[in-house]
């Protein structure tokens, strides 16, 4: 299972990897953009984070088992910020221009097909797949 999350306070990824308090508590930044390897490490649990073009940490992903309260909750003490995840109304409020998260509700399609075979009927437009999940 995966959760994302979003800063309350967008923080410098520079800052944190700069942080003597956050290296002395072995709060690690694997920024390795070879091997597109971009996540924080604490105590064997890891999340994966995303930075807008000004170098801001503007989100985070937690995939599998891992404790992310334990890596989010550091960052929380030392910058006096909070991380809000996809599961809280104000996530997509939240979302940098910069963001590569993008959510999209299955309503939301139908709609946008529903709509668009309306608008093909009235043009006559002749085939048309249709997909049905059960």
């Amino acid at each position: 299972m995966s959760t994302y999350y979003r800063p309350t306070e967008p923080i410098k990824l520079r800052h944190i990897k700069e942080n003597l308090d956050l290296q002395e508590i072995g709060f690690q930044v694997i920024d390795d953009a070879e091997n597109d390897d971009h996540y924080f490490l604490y105590e064997g649990n890891y999340i994966h984070y995303d930075t807008n073009k000004e170098g801001l940490v503007v989100d985070a992903f937690r995939y599998g088992g891992n404790n992310a309260d334990k890596v989010l909750s550091v960052l929380e003490t030392e910058y006096e910020m909070t991380w809000v995840s996809e599961y809280e109304d104000e996530y997509q409020e939240m979302a940098d221009e910069d963001t590569s998260v993008l959510t999209i509700h299955f309503s939301d399609l139908v709609k946008q097909v529903e709509s668009q075979a309306i608008k093909d009927v009235k043009e006559g437009v002749k085939s048309w797949v249709i997909l049905i999940l059960n």
